[in-house]
């Protein structure tokens, strides 16, 4: 119960947060035109956020894997 439970809160997660770094991406890009210094650093500072925060997301699956048998670790 606990890896399904891990495994459905993780991709819950993944596609709001990936619409935002999208988002995020493409006003970097200027499509919308050009940014403020500190609307470029805002920017920066919440894609560096989100992309920890989907590291974090895609290591809450991985561990809800791992406890479904379904991914095997191996030391190296």
């Amino acid at each position: 119960m606990r890896s399904f439970i891990l495994a459905s809160v993780s991709h819950d997660l993944r596609g709001p947060l990936n619409s935002v770094l999208g988002f995020a991406d493409l006003l970097l890009s200027d499509v919308e035109g050009p940014l403020t210094d500190g609307q470029r650093e805002s920017l920066d500072a919440l894609s560096r956020g989100g992309r920890d925060l989907l590291r974090l997301v895609g290591d809450l699956l991985d561990h809800a894997r791992v406890d479904a048998g379904r991914m095997v670790v191996e030391r190296t």
